[in-house]
């Protein structure tokens, strides 16, 4: 792990988000300390109140790191607030993410998104290819991602696999100057970042993997099941969109009816639970005119 000294003006600021990582914290500073580049970073590093020896492991780092700037929230705040705590303190012109379980494999990741935000105006993201690895740290997948394009835009945001969070650079300038409401309900607030870019510009991809994904019992998605996961991706798409102005009502619409087809075939398929727990998110009009045409079709069905 490289020393290196605190900037008055650093380019980029390297937002970690961590909650009882203590078993990953330490692999996750390393990385991004570890990071070769002819600019100054910054790593504001936000602890929601770890129950571990998450917030020790952090400041022992921190101690010795003067470049990383700690903190704990006073309780658990949950995944957005938290990062609306970490982004109030970045001082950078672009941001970079890494949550507390999951690391950068390549000390040039940085300097490769950085180089390319630079030379290319219509680029407000930047992301790459990146791997798996199981909790030990066992490699599951070491490309996740090829082949794709080399370009991610809004209209792939529906239903491609694209930027993920830990994998991405964006320009600070794509954030709002005020958070949505919807922003802080969600369960994945990553969205409203990927699609807070993508609204003013494009994704640009780098094809190498420069980060590894961790998959492990506490992880967000690691209880659930391909179909909830789907009905998570086009729920949160619809949630984001419904935030935006009239000019992206096709998107909008696009998501919700995206978002209708996954209920419709949950509902098929006998998931009761799943159907309760997601057809809730539905707004109330369409949740009506849903039910009434799913209970047609049933009519139909059972007059053959």
């Amino acid at each position: 792990m490289k020393l290196k000294s605190s900037m008055a003006n650093p380019l980029v600021s390297v937002i970690v988000l961590t909650y009882n990582h203590a078993a990953f914290i330490e692999q996750c500073l390393s990385s991004i300390l570890d990071q070769e580049s002819d600019f100054d970073f910054e790593i504001i590093v936000s602890d929601d109140s770890s129950t571990d020896s998450t917030s020790a492991k952090i400041n022992k780092i921190s101690q010795i790191v003067s470049l990383l700037h700690s903190h704990e929230t006073e309780k658990n705040l949950g995944a957005a607030r938290n990062f609306e705590s970490a982004f109030a303190k970045c001082r950078g012109e672009y941001i970079a993410f890494c949550e507390g379980d999951d690391y950068w494999c390549d000390p040039k990741k940085l300097a490769k998104q950085i180089e390319i935000l630079k030379n290319d105006s219509s680029a407000t993201l930047v992301y790459a290819n990146y791997g798996k690895v199981e909790e030990s740290g066992k490699l599951i997948e070491a490309s996740v991602l090829n082949p794709l394009k080399n370009s991610f835009g809004l209209h792939d945001f529906i239903d491609g696999h694209g930027p993920t969070i830990h994998s991405m650079v964006v320009r600070r300038e794509i954030f709002p100057a005020k958070f949505p409401s919807a922003f802080f309900q969600v369960e994945n607030p990553d969205v409203f970042i990927i699609g807070w870019a993508l609204t003013k510009g494009r994704g640009a991809y780098i094809p190498e993997t420069l980060s590894m994904y961790r998959i492990h019992e506490s992880g967000i998605y690691a209880s659930k099941t391909r179909t909830e996961k789907n009905l998570l991706r086009y729920a949160t798409r619809m949630e984001f969109f419904g935030t935006m102005p009239l000019s992206y009502r096709s998107f909008y619409q696009t998501a919700i009816t995206k978002f209708e087809e996954s209920l419709a075939r949950t509902n098929r398929n006998g998931d009761k639970r799943l159907f309760a727990k997601y057809v809730k998110l539905l707004p109330l009009g369409r949740r009506v005119i849903f039910g009434l045409r799913r209970n047609y079709y049933r009519a139909r069905t059972r007059g053959k």
